[in-house]
Protein backbone atom coordinates (compact mmCIF):
# COMPACT_ATOMS: atom_id res chain seq x y z
CA UNK A 1 0.00 0.00 0.00
CA UNK A 2 2.72 2.42 0.50
CA UNK A 3 4.08 1.86 -3.00
CA UNK A 4 1.15 2.73 -4.48
CA UNK A 5 0.88 5.91 -2.53
CA UNK A 6 4.13 7.11 -3.24
CA UNK A 7 3.53 6.19 -6.75
CA UNK A 8 0.34 8.35 -7.09
CA UNK A 9 2.27 11.19 -5.09
CA UNK A 10 5.07 10.98 -7.39
CA UNK A 11 2.48 10.84 -10.42
CA UNK A 12 0.68 13.67 -9.33
CA UNK A 13 3.72 16.20 -8.55
CA UNK A 14 4.72 14.97 -11.93
CA UNK A 15 1.74 16.17 -13.12
CA UNK A 16 1.23 19.42 -11.93
CA UNK A 17 4.27 20.40 -12.69
CA UNK A 18 4.37 19.75 -16.52
CA UNK A 19 0.96 20.01 -17.31
CA UNK A 20 -0.67 21.96 -14.24
CA UNK A 21 -3.26 19.54 -13.87
CA UNK A 22 -3.92 17.38 -10.64
CA UNK A 23 -4.37 13.95 -10.32
CA UNK A 24 -8.17 13.92 -10.03
CA UNK A 25 -8.47 16.09 -13.19
CA UNK A 26 -6.39 13.74 -15.06
CA UNK A 27 -8.44 10.68 -13.32
CA UNK A 28 -11.65 12.78 -14.53
CA UNK A 29 -10.17 13.36 -17.91
CA UNK A 30 -9.35 10.19 -18.90
CA UNK A 31 -12.85 9.00 -18.11
CA UNK A 32 -14.37 10.90 -20.37
CA UNK A 33 -11.66 10.66 -22.84
CA UNK A 34 -13.07 7.09 -22.93
CA UNK A 35 -16.56 7.58 -24.22
CA UNK A 36 -17.77 9.28 -26.86
CA UNK A 37 -20.92 12.18 -26.60
CA UNK A 38 -20.58 12.22 -22.79
CA UNK A 39 -21.92 14.98 -20.87
CA UNK A 40 -22.19 16.03 -17.49
CA UNK A 41 -25.26 14.10 -17.02
CA UNK A 42 -23.84 10.65 -18.16
CA UNK A 43 -21.15 11.29 -15.29
CA UNK A 44 -22.84 12.79 -12.05
CA UNK A 45 -24.28 12.70 -8.93
CA UNK A 46 -24.04 15.81 -8.14
CA UNK A 47 -23.93 17.71 -11.80
CA UNK A 48 -23.63 21.26 -10.47
CA UNK A 49 -19.83 20.31 -9.49
CA UNK A 50 -19.22 18.58 -12.53
CA UNK A 51 -20.48 21.21 -14.86
CA UNK A 52 -18.11 23.52 -12.04
CA UNK A 53 -15.17 21.00 -12.64
CA UNK A 54 -15.35 20.83 -16.78
CA UNK A 55 -15.94 24.58 -16.96
CA UNK A 56 -12.49 25.12 -14.81
CA UNK A 57 -10.75 22.44 -16.94
CA UNK A 58 -11.93 24.23 -20.27
CA UNK A 59 -10.86 27.41 -18.71
CA UNK A 60 -7.10 26.28 -18.13
CA UNK A 61 -7.19 25.44 -22.06
CA UNK A 62 -7.80 21.69 -21.36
Amino acid sequence: MRYETRLYNALGVRLTAEHSLSTGQYEFMWFIGGWDGCGANDLAIAVGATSKGVDCMEAAGW
